[in-house]
């Protein structure tokens, strides 16, 4: 159906076709709803009738008629409810008032009046269509008395027919039509002849209208909107039944005519308006409503609501000592009841009629008055959203400028209100989800519409704080002890899915409009409905389960640098370091929870300080939710991060020399020479860093990944003798290294084999039994020999210093003999060299031979590949798990479908922000807020702009602090 009421005249549907479905029933008004129907139509047209007699209006043209007498009321019947189908309008409702027009024309055209002809107007019934036949019949009727027998006369014309019953009350309405005009002359001392006749004829084609309502050929079978229609679910609406209460005329009584036409005329056309702008999306979002955000019901009136609003101030008003929660208690259910709208204005004006002594017009008046000046009120508010603000400020004086400067637009801010209310369920919390935003009762519109009625009843000027405390206290509002707790704290306490974690997305939003708010070049108006259309995610910037790591060398550099920043010589300058500067921010501490450093502002980055607080972090129990407890466990991880970042800088540092020693260019333009001292030299300068990095590795290498498998598949492997091969190729590897261990390796692996080969290759469980205990044993020993030949060669070679050995050369080459050379050579550490008796011998000592060489080529291999996979491990594992963030420096509001996009969601931050940048140019919906997270406002240096890191998220939660805190006038904390 339409939504804008439409009227048609019954001249103006003189020339249609109608239908009654045979889904309906016939024909069936009796006296009493024919004759209760023509009083209302000619209640008030008697006058009319003896003026246009007397003036013979009728013998002029008919258009002139029309012209002189179109100020005159004109009577509205209920809809007509139709759909069109070809040429034909089918009756979903109005069947029976149709058809009594039809016959109430056709009893004044058997009278011959001066306006008959040929009315061309039809009436088909599917299932009787004799029905139809019997009409027109009737049409054509001349000179009738109540003794006439119209069946008869029709079964006279038309042969031998079956009569249905529609006959039967068609024939009764005729005659009964026809005593009531007959009458209606007579009580109002009228002539009854031709003229008189012609008279009600032209007040029923022309101050007679129908409400229209064409049903859309796109809408639901016409059978269930019948069943609807009488079933009770969608007559008129509360709105229509009071337009139709409005219109009259029997209201206006005591009125002279032209003045009732222009009143209803005024209130028509004003009604007309108002409906036409709530059927806007965007302003009807921002009217209070059952269904806020939805754009269904589209055919559905809106004005219905303001009737409720009057409503509500007319019981405040009676009621001042009351509230909106009495005022919802009070009618309770009868909310729900069958246009109780309707009812309770009707009540209202009946009593306003009795307890005041007033005409209904002005009652009818004053309400309209009322629903006019809240439509304004509401509509005022819509458009104030500061534009006209800001023209204000661009063209005033500078004292003006100040004053105005300090006023900001309320659309945004009543926005929110009405969006927080909605989306606030009963126990608090806010639900951001499209399907749960929006409450379908009547009763959360009203207590919205309550909190702004309120708003406008205060003076322009102290409208913005009024509004400012109603958001404090919805959104901020924790418990009775909220005074004790600031607005700052409050946000940087908040937790995804722990503390406050349910305001987040509200808190977002805020901090989205208040931004909007003062955005007046990028435009300054919310969009709501847009907003109340998404699933919103409370979105981690740094992603919460990534899906890629950084794998280029350089980029895990600069972030590494980012992480360790304010590290000095092994001490941490705390309010240089983003990490602890980060965490320190949102707990608002200023140094470090570690004992004895409180008030240093530094912390030693050592062993045992680090360790230590790590251990004391394991034992805090965050789940108590003990803020301290909190505090002291993120500061902890943070320590390890800034230490394991500087091991991983160090680790490049090593890979980098370790390239060098295999790099034959790099080694002569950087050490000038190529032997195995430059490779000693490397193990000797990174000896303990390897041993500790290393200390298993060759075990892994060698024995481990062929030797210790899981399952018994390794009883396949060795029957087909590639054990043996194995062996061999251990063997070998060990044989560089020629002392008494490697014969002990070789009797072990010897054992082991002969071992394996002896187990039943039935029995797996026996197989599994042993390897875990026997096997396990052997394996177990092999390891440990073979890691003392490891630590006995790296000591072996490393035992030289270069220096030493630079020193010893230097002394040879200036011939300088053996007992001189001597003197340099420290007998603790080089005993070896102290007691060789020749320079020949101490030269042959310093000099590592091939084995030495084949093992220092495997060392470095080895650590190399050590360390590159530690680095690998700690990007892929450790850094997204220390750097994972769930408190509000690390989170924006994305819509689920946009953060759910494979493309986008666990994503790093540089590739996000590509990717969400491309989504808002192709029309998706992206808050200010967030636009602005992701175009590297509060990054600074290269390492964080490719993660989102706490170099930024302490700028970023920051000025959301400061952004909030002074919209409200709290004083911020110095950072």
């Amino acid at each position: 159906m339409n939504s804008e009421l439409d009227y048609k005249k019954i001249i103006d549907l003189i020339d249609f076709k109608f239908c009654i479905p045979s889904y309906q029933r016939g024909y069936r008004w009796d006296d009493n709803n024919i004759i209760k129907f023509i009083e209302d139509i000619y209640d008030d047209k008697a006058s009319l009738i003896k003026k246009i007699l007397a003036n013979n209006s009728l013998n002029k043209k008919l258009e002139k008629v029309k012209e002189d007498f179109k100020n005159d009321i004109e009577y509205c019947i209920q809809p007509l409810i139709v759909k069109k189908e070809n040429e034909t309008w089918n009756i979903i409702d109005g069947q029976q008032r149709l058809t009594t027009i039809f016959i109430m024309i056709a009893v004044l055209n058997s009278y011959e009046t001066d306006i008959s002809g040929e009315f061309k107007l039809s009436i088909s019934y599917k299932s009787r269509a004799m029905s139809k036949e019997f009409l027109e019949f009737l049409l054509k009727m001349t000179k009738i008395n109540d003794s006439t027998s119209i069946w008869e006369k029709f079964k006279e014309a038309k042969g031998e027919i079956e009569k249905n019953i529609d006959f039967d009350y068609m024939e009764n309405a005729f005659h009964t039509i026809d005593k009531c005009f007959k009458n209606y002359l007579k009580q109002n001392k009228i002539e009854e002849n031709k003229e008189s006749f012609s008279c009600l004829l032209f007040i029923l084609l022309y101050f007679c209208k129908f409400i229209w309502y064409p049903i859309d050929s796109d809408d639901k079978d016409e059978r269930e909107q019948f069943a609807k229609i009488n079933m009770g679910k969608i007559e008129l609406t509360d709105a229509e039944l009071i337009k139709a209460e409005f219109m009259n005329p029997n209201n206006y009584c005591d009125e002279n005519i032209n003045q009732v036409k222009i009143r209803q005329t005024i209130i028509s056309e004003s009604w007309y308006a108002i409906e036409t702008e709530l059927h806007k999306p965007d302003f009807w979002a921002f009217i209070p409503h059952e269904n806020q955000y939805e754009e269904n019901d589209k055919y559905k009136t809106r004005i219905d609501i303001l009737f409720h609003f009057v409503l509500l101030e007319n019981w405040i008003e009676k009621n001042k000592d009351k509230g909106i929660d009495e005022y919802i208690n009070e009618n309770g259910m009868k909310f729900n009841e069958e246009h109780f709208l309707f009812y309770e204005i009707k009540k209202w004006i009946d009593e306003e009629e009795k307890n005041k002594n007033l005409n209904k017009n002005e009652i009818i008046e004053a309400c309209w008055e009322r629903i006019v000046d809240i439509f304004q009120n509401l509509k005022e508010l819509y458009e104030d959203d500061g534009r006209e603000l800001e023209w204000k400020i661009n063209n005033s004086n500078n004292n003006s400028r100040k004053k105005y400067t300090n006023e900001q637009g309320l659309y945004n801010l009543i926005g929110f209100l009405i969006y927080s209310y909605n989306s606030q369920k009963d126990n608090k919390k806010f639900i951001t989800g499209k399907e749960n935003n929006v409450d379908k009762s009547i009763t959360k519109a009203l207590k919205i519409y309550y909190e702004i009625h309120n708003i406008l009843k205060e003076e322009r000027c102290n409208r913005i704080n009024i509004i400012k405390q109603k958001i404090n206290n919805l959104v901020f509002s924790i418990n009775v002890n909220r005074e004790k707790e600031s607005i700052q704290s409050i946000i940087k306490k908040m937790e995804y899915e722990g503390l406050y974690g349910d305001k987040i997305a509200i808190v977002l939003l805020l901090y989205n409009i208040i931004l909007v708010n003062k955005s007046t070049g990028i435009g300054n108006r919310y969009n709501f409905l847009q907003h109340a259309k998404e699933n919103w995610s409370k979105e981690h910037i740094f992603p919460q389960v990534a899906k890629e790591f950084i794998n280029d060398k350089n980029e895990r550099k600069e972030v590494l640098k980012v992480l360790i920043k304010g590290v000095r010589n092994k001490v941490i300058v705390i309010k240089s370091s983003p990490l602890l500067n980060y965490i320190n921010y949102k707990y608002d501490k200023v140094y470090s929870p570690i004992d004895g450093l409180k008030n240093k502002g530094i912390i030693e980055l050592n062993e045992k300080i680090v360790d230590d607080f790590l251990k004391e972090k394991n034992e805090v129990d965050v789940q108590s939710g003990n803020i301290e407890n909190m505090y002291r466990m993120e500061y902890a991880k943070s320590l390890y991060l800034i230490k394991k970042s500087q091991e991983i800088l160090e680790m490049y540092d090593i890979l980098e020399e370790n390239q060098v020693c295999f790099d034959e260019n790099l080694l002569r333009d950087k050490m000038g020479k190529s032997n195995n001292d430059n490779k000693m030299n490397y193990i000797f300068k990174y000896k303990d860093v390897i041993i500790d990095y290393d200390k298993d590795i060759l075990i892994s290498n060698l024995l481990e990944s062929e030797i210790n498998k899981a399952d018994h598949k390794i009883y396949i492997y060795l029957i087909n003798k590639k054990m043996k091969d194995f062996f061999e190729m251990l063997s070998a590897k060990m044989g560089i290294i020629k002392n008494e261990k490697y014969e002990r390796i070789n009797i072990k692996i010897e054992e082991y084999y002969e071992y394996i080969l002896n187990i039943e290759i039935e029995n797996s469980d026996l197989f599994k039994q042993n390897k875990s205990e026997k096997a396990g044993q052997i394996i177990e020993e092999i390891k440990q020999i073979i890691k003392e030949v490891y630590d006995d060669k790296i000591k072996e070679i490393t035992i030289y210093d270069i220096d030493i050995k630079n020193k010893i050369y230097k002394l040879i080459v200036e011939y300088k003999d053996l007992d001189e050379i001597k003197k340099v050579i420290d007998s603790d550490k080089f005993p070896e060299l102290k007691i060789s008796n020749t320079i020949d011998e101490i030269i042959k000592k310093m000099d590592n031979n091939n084995s030495n060489s084949k093992f220092l080529d495997l060392v470095i291999k080895i650590s190399s590949d050590t360390i590159k996979k530690k680095i690998d491990d700690f990007f892929k594992y450790e850094y997204l798990e220390l750097l994972n963030d769930n408190s509000m420096g690390n989170m924006t509001l994305l819509d689920a479908k946009t953060n759910g996009d494979s493309k986008i969601g666990n994503k790093p931050y540089n590739i996000k922000k590509e990717r969400i940048y491309s989504k808002m140019k192709k029309g998706v919906f992206i808050p200010l807020s967030t636009m602005l997270v992701f175009t590297d406002l509060y990054t600074k240096s290269m390492g964080i702009k490719i993660h989102w890191l706490p170099e930024s998220r302490v700028e970023y939660l920051n000025d959301m602090v400061n952004t909030i805190c002074d919209f409200f006038g709290e004083k911020v904390n110095k950072r």
